[in-house]
This record gives C-alpha cells, structure tokens and sequence, in this order.
C-alpha cells in the first residue's frame, strides 16, 4: 500500500513540478538566466520535481524495476502531453497520439506479461 502512495505522490509531483517549469520559463517573470526565467512558479516547480526525485528512488527500491521505470515513464510521458495540450495550448498531431498508444499498449503488454 506504501508503494502505491508513493507511486501517486510521485506521478502528481514530478508532472506538476515539469508544468510549474514550463509556465515559469517561458512566461518572463522573475530573473532571466541564460534564455529563461527563474521565478517563483520554477522554484515551486523545482522543489516539486525535487522532492519527486526522492520519491521515485523509494519506489524504484521497493518495486521490480524493470517493471516500474517502463511505467513510470510511460505514465508520466502521456500526462505531459495532455497537460501540454489543456494548459499551454499545445497541439497533439496524428504522430504524437500514435506515439502516446504505442506508449500505452507497450505499458499493457509489460503488465501483462509481467503477473507473477
């Protein structure tokens, strides 16, 4: 149960830290360093992805990882571009949504044939 926690905490932190990010470097507030800016939403967004950082190695340490990371990626991988698309107005084409089903039915297969 402590996994699954920890597996929720980090998909939810680790997105939302890369959104943070996102809005804050090419939204112009704060200082300007090299071609972005650092400013309170990169700091929140920073910590986030920090703190995911240390919540992903207590699930890679208690879970199969050849299983784990394949999906933690995969997850992670179709919630950036859907919330590219509904927060930042990014457009998804035919590629990229062929990409996110190939992403979801390799997930499927490596569950699948990974029960035990």
């Amino acid at each position: 149960m402590l996994e699954i926690i920890a597996i929720v905490l980090y998909i939810i932190l680790s997105c939302s830290g890369l959104c943070f990010m996102k809005a804050d470097a090419a939204g112009g507030t704060g200082i300007k360093i090299l071609s972005f800016y650092i400013g309170i939403k990169m700091l929140i967004g920073m910590l986030c992805y920090g703190i995911s950082f240390i919540i992903y190695a207590f699930v890679i340490s208690r879970t199969q990882i050849s299983i784990m990371i394949p999906l933690l990626a995969a997850v992670n991988s179709c919630i950036i571009v859907f919330a590219g698309w509904l927060l930042f107005g990014e457009s998804i084409n035919m590629g990229q949504g062929i990409g996110i089903s190939v992403v979801v039915a390799g997930t499927l297969i490596i569950g699948f044939f990974s029960r035990g």
